[in-house]
């Protein structure tokens, strides 16, 4: 898998020309229908468990899944959306830079914002990360700051998805992929394609 996405950006870029918008709905209605597809010829057990999981929440927990989930979906299609963009529009290099620096972002913000705990060494780590990021943005500012929210984003995502817990990832992932297709339908039925 990582072989394959550290060639991603090889296929985006011959087709800049095209909208990043209209990428981004082919990315989402393929992953789409291949999740679709996949999950109910090789996967039923598991979303008839991950149903009947569901029935047998409380409210609250029902209400945090589904609000987990759609947020989820939104920040991971957001994502997708910035990097067709940032590559595309920007260069490789900021696109490549966000998901080297991703790591790092996901672990500030989990201690901000989930309180998880880090050990000293991590924090060593966090700090010669940030110093090459203020030595990186000497260097070529405008393309730290589109890898930063390139990168913020995807945390975010992340960092949503660590809460949801009472339902199989797959599934979730499912879930998500409806979500942005439904949430990418008015767009293209209003603008068309270019």
């Amino acid at each position: 898998a990582f072989f394959m996405w550290g060639f991603f950006s090889l296929a985006l870029k011959p087709i800049s020309y095209v909208s990043s918008f209209d990428i981004l709905f082919f990315r989402i209605l393929s992953s789409t229908i291949l999740i679709v597809l996949f999950s109910f010829i090789f996967r039923r057990k598991q979303l008839k468990y991950d149903l009947e999981t569901y029935k047998n929440l409380s409210q609250s927990l029902r209400l945090r899944t589904i609000s987990l989930t759609v947020l989820g979906g939104l920040l991971l299609g957001l994502n997708w959306f910035l990097f067709i963009y940032v590559v595309n529009k920007i260069n490789v290099q900021s696109a490549s830079f966000a998901y080297l620096i991703c790591p790092i972002v996901t672990t500030i913000l989990a201690f901000l914002i989930l309180k998880d705990k880090l050990q000293p060494i991590q924090w060593v780590s966090i700090v010669i990360s940030l110093v090459g990021c203020v030595l990186y943005y000497f260097t070529n500012s405008s393309n730290l700051i589109f890898a930063l929210i390139v990168a913020v984003s995807y945390s975010l995502y992340l960092i949503s998805q660590k809460s949801n817990i009472h339902l199989d990832k797959f599934n979730v992932l499912l879930l998500q992929m409806l979500v942005i297709s439904i949430a990418s339908l008015p767009y293209y039925l209003i603008s068309g394609f270019e």
